[in-house]
């Protein structure tokens, strides 16, 4: 079950360095109040040794969300056991993650692993040995944000996680998406190089045939 909620207090005083000057240098003038609340921000996700150009350049929607947003991102990421250093290792390796529906996307994959955990190993075991930073989460982020898919299909086929996000799963995706085609997980990935790519031409000339 999801901890409840809980309440987090901002720092006493306000600090400025490098890196904060660099991040403010780059935004447009805001008002003395607006600009005093967005300090505080940079100030939380500099605490969270999260590095705030590069989260801004990769998350522009950070200059306009809420602090209390960000706030919950961690309260849910921490409800599920992780440390505070390590939310701010994936927060900074992620800042998509910061604007996130917590409803929407990291809710629902802590639910579904909680859930469904016992019957993945048994299909995949070697889910036991992947890094929860480095391998679950990255995955995970993909699939849902950029293809797109459903919860159930990762519960189908767990082994998803053992193939190279960069080197098969990126590149076999935007390939068929560069198409406008798609294949469940297991057809997309079982399969070699060259089945994949005389797979891939076989459904082009199927969608022209058709048309």
């Amino acid at each position: 079950m999801i901890a409840s909620r809980t309440q987090f207090l901002l720092p006493p005083s306000f600090f400025s360095s490098p890196k904060l000057s660099k991040t403010l240098k780059c935004l447009p003038a805001v008002t003395a109040d607006s600009g005093l609340l967005f300090h505080e921000k940079l100030q939380y996700l500099t605490g969270l040794k999260i590095d705030t150009h590069k989260a801004l350049s990769q998350n522009p929607n950070l200059r306009s969300t809420p602090l209390s947003t960000l706030y919950s991102v961690e309260h849910c990421l921490s409800s599920m056991g992780l440390h505070r250093s390590a939310i701010g290792r994936i927060l900074d390796m992620h800042p998509v993650l910061l604007t996130s529906d917590l409803h929407l996307y990291l809710y629902p994959v802590f639910e579904f692993l909680l859930n469904e955990v016992k019957e993945m190993v048994v299909r995949s075991p070697g889910l036991l040995t992947f890094s929860v930073e480095n391998n679950l989460m990255p995955k995970v982020e993909y699939f849902l944000m950029e293809m797109k898919g459903d919860l159930e299909e990762l519960k189908r086929f767990p082994q998803y996680f053992s193939f190279s996000l960069e080197r098969k799963i990126k590149p076999r995706h935007k390939m068929l998406a560069e198409y406008g085609l798609k294949l469940p997980l297991w057809k997309m990935l079982k399969i070699s190089d060259g089945e994949f790519n005389a797979r891939l031409v076989d459904m082009r000339l199927r969608i022209v045939g058709e048309t």
